[in-house]
């Protein structure tokens, strides 16, 4: 079964596009909101091919599909697309106002995840980095004075050193507002903070 062939499936047994009111993805999973979670059988889409598995979290049905996930989601997406229309749209619009009504621990818990999520790739990479040079100087393959040594800790500090602008313009995105002004107020967090090797960028006096 081809891609189109699963997203198609896929679609069909969480309800149809109709049940569908919105659809995104992260690094392995189709994440659905849908109209009404007691359709979809688990063990139906489990046996789709490319599928291997499903979960319920946050308010959002996740159907786990691997590396592959960004070839299906732009399958699913271009179905939906071409099966939206003004009738389709309004009640997709009436299923979100339903959606919203949901309890204030669900919409929270989706909220830190749109903020967090897209950090965690970064965080990681900041995480090994550290600990690579961790060992690299326990084992003399680097010394603190080497550059290569030097530039690997600059890109570990220099994250930890920015994280709130990074944090903040994550939070913007989240919720629809003017990013540039989030960086800007990260910013101000960021001044006069002193961290081990990365000089103080910013002054009050």
């Amino acid at each position: 079964m081809n891609l189109k062939d699963s997203a198609k499936e896929i679609i069909e047994k969480v309800g149809g596009p109709e049940n569908i009111v919105s659809v995104t993805h992260c690094v392995t999973r189709l994440r659905f909101v849908l109209a009404d979670e007691s359709i979809p059988n688990d063990n139906e889409i489990k046996g789709i091919d490319k599928v291997l598995g499903v979960m319920k979290a946050g308010g959002q049905y996740q159907v786990i599909v691997g590396n592959v996930v960004k070839d299906v989601y732009n399958e699913v997406d271009s179905i939906l697309k071409g099966n939206a229309n003004e009738d389709h749209i309004k009640e997709k619009i009436d299923k979100v106002k339903t959606k919203n009504k949901t309890s204030l621990i669900n919409r929270l818990s989706r909220s830190l995840m749109k903020m967090i999520f897209p950090l965690v790739p970064t965080m990681a990479a900041v995480g090994i980095i550290k600990g690579c040079l961790a060992i690299f100087l326990m084992a003399g393959v680097l010394q603190t004075t080497d550059g290569t040594f030097i530039i690997l800790q600059n890109i570990n500090d220099a994250f930890l050193y920015f994280l709130p602008i990074i944090v903040a313009f994550s939070v913007a995105k989240t919720f629809d507002s003017n990013p540039y002004v989030a960086a800007a107020i990260g910013a101000c967090c960021c001044c006069n903070r002193s961290i081990t090797g990365i000089p103080r960028y910013c002054k009050i006096t």
